[in-house]
């Protein structure tokens, strides 16, 4: 037998169609997993344990899987300036260094939803720096209107005849996904977040061009027109979904959920992103001193509890939740993907069960990966991650994720090796 496999003993490596610990061995051979079993069953060709991985005290996950960063940014309170005032080789130094991150923290997967043309090189400048980092899904540029959401970036488009043109451009130079700008966003100066950006029938245009090139679609939509636009045009996965309006009182924005426009896509499956933990940390002070907040405060942290409301709202709409973060927006870093799950599961509704199915199978299946990654099974990617305390008794255990083994290699190890830490 090739040297190269791994004999893998542990506790017990999760079964995301049983949501139980079958078994306890795994043999990987170079990047995929070859065998899964009991280690009294082990076949004879796996039998000499020379290449045995003491894992015996640690429960095994699939890799995590962050389908919203943003590699570029850096999560400071003046994000866009920064991106701006930036050289292209900061820009690639600094996703590189998040792009790490993320992978030290458990994601083995991850997709950017919005950067630079240049950041499309990311793997070769990851070797050539030999830098370990995740797989990485690349939307480039997201389709946006004339002085929309971070039209800076390059993916401007208005006519149906430019969307389509854009879309094949995306395709041409590297783009795995597409990424639309359905209504403004916050982060760009002028955008309108409640605004829709395009019509049903542009979005149409878009969507139906990437998928005839096999790209999966995503849309980022602060609106309620937004959303609607999305389900009608047929979008993938949708993200934010903010439902937000303008305050005709004190011109500030404040969600609120439209059932109206809503609910009439209720049973309608889709794949969605809210972003739950997205600038979360921003208000951290806030909620340390809630008996003693001005009136501008509370508004914040009444907001805040609006997008766990939206996110409920939408689980009983039927459609299917997946883990994206937004990472590097305001106070929103790289090394935080457990805290999402940490809120779909504490305040979102969901249970731990399917918390973990979000963060694997859903995500995997919405980046369109779900034959290779998001689950631990023979004939998939070894992307797998080892943590000591069991997550369906408390979720936050992926806040401390020791071992990191990422397309078959080992690129994290803090388990010695009599199996402590």
């Amino acid at each position: 037998m090739d040297k190269k496999y791994k004999f893998l003993i542990s506790k017990g490596i999760y079964n995301n169609t049983t949501h139980r610990y079958d078994h306890d061995s795994m043999v990987t051979v170079d990047d995929k997993i070859v065998w899964i079993g009991n280690h009294d069953r082990v076949p004879s060709q796996f039998s000499v344990r020379s290449n045995q991985l003491d894992l015996s005290r640690w429960y095994l996950f699939p890799g995590l899987i962050n389908t919203h960063v943003h590699l570029e940014f850096d999560a400071s309170s003046e994000t866009m300036q920064h991106y701006v005032a930036q050289s292209s080789e900061s820009r690639m130094q600094l996703a590189l260094e998040h792009a790490h991150t993320l992978l030290m923290s458990g994601v083995t997967t991850v997709r950017d939803a919005g950067s630079s043309w240049q950041l499309l090189s990311i793997e070769g400048k990851s070797k050539e720096k030999d830098i370990c980092i995740p797989r990485i899904q690349m939307c480039g540029p997201p389709i946006t209107i004339t002085n929309g959401h971070l039209h800076g970036m390059g993916g401007v488009a208005d006519t149906q005849e430019e969307l389509k043109e854009t879309v094949v451009e995306h395709h041409d130079r590297g783009c795995e996904a597409i990424k639309i700008m359905a209504t403004g966003g916050q982060l760009t100066p002028g955008s309108k977040p409640e605004r829709a950006a395009y019509t049903k029938a542009d979005i149409e245009v878009i969507v139906k061009t990437a998928h005839e090139l096999g790209l999966p679609t995503l849309a980022h939509s602060l609106a309620a027109e937004g959303f609607a636009n999305c389900m009608e045009g047929g979008v993938d996965c949708i993200e934010h979904c903010g439902c937000f309006v303008r305050d005709k009182t004190s011109g500030r924005l404040k969600r609120e959920y439209n059932a109206a426009v809503m609910d009439q896509y209720k049973g309608i499956q889709r794949y969605f992103m809210n972003g739950l933990s997205t600038c979360y940390r921003s208000l951290d002070g806030i909620r340390l001193r809630a008996n003693n907040l001005d009136e501008n405060e509370r508004y914040k942290l009444e907001q805040q509890e609006e997008i766990f409301r939206i996110f409920r709202k939408l689980l009983e709409l039927g459609l299917v939740p997946v883990v994206g973060t937004d990472a590097g927006v305001w106070d929103t870093q790289f090394d935080e993907t457990w805290l999402e799950l940490v809120l779909m599961c504490e305040r979102g509704g969901l249970s731990t069960i399917e918390t973990i199915d979000s963060a694997t199978i859903a995500s995997a299946a919405c980046v369109g990966m779900d034959r290779m990654i998001g689950r631990l099974c023979e004939g998939h990617v070894a992307d797998i991650v080892a943590v000591e305390q069991n997550p369906l008794e408390d979720i936050e255990v992926f806040n401390n994720i020791p071992w990191v083994m990422h397309d078959g290699k080992i690129v994290k190890n803090c388990i010695s090796n009599d199996g402590n830490r």
